[in-house]
């Protein structure tokens, strides 16, 4: 699925693809599967790193 992500917003924005499109890009999708890597990626794009490394 995040294979699928990639290439789709790749197509689509090419050079100027963000993290946050590859993130909604899953989330718009129906698939629950999807929205849990999306949830994740977002996460992982927005949560200061010193609260990863609690965990």
């Amino acid at each position: 699925m995040l294979q699928k992500a990639l290439i789709a917003v790749w197509q689509e924005k090419g050079n100027k693809a963000e993290m946050t499109d590859i993130a909604d890009w899953l989330l718009a999708r129906k698939e629950p599967y999807a929205h849990k890597l999306g949830n994740k990626y977002v996460a992982s794009i927005y949560v200061p790193r010193t609260v990863w490394q609690v965990f």
